[in-house]
């Protein structure tokens, strides 16, 4: 199912403006779909962006205590297809 199409140049913001998008029309009381994506760090960030949450690390009472970090949501599902090459291969014969 193709829930949103964005064209625009290969970047965080399109990614999140993409995101932005898909959260528009799902459901509040629907699951956060799954996401897949190659190994782009641009669209890692812009789920987080889009799906994350402030978190403020414990502070242990030695040193500046620490800044709020932008963590994902607990139910966020990210699969990343990496791809490998194996040399003299003929991949069609796989199944």
């Amino acid at each position: 199912m193709l829930l949103s199409h964005h064209e625009g140049k290969h970047s965080t913001e399109d990614a999140i403006e993409l995101f932005k998008e898909v959260e528009k029309m799902r459901s509040p009381s629907s699951p956060i779909p799954v996401f897949t994506s190659d190994d782009w760090d641009a669209f890692e960030e812009a789920l987080i962006n889009v799906y994350g949450k402030i978190e403020l690390p414990q502070y242990k009472g030695i040193g500046r205590k620490p800044l709020p970090k932008l963590v994902p949501l607990d139910d966020l599902k990210y699969i990343k297809v990496l791809k490998k090459k194996v040399k003299n291969c003929n991949c069609s014969e796989y199944s």
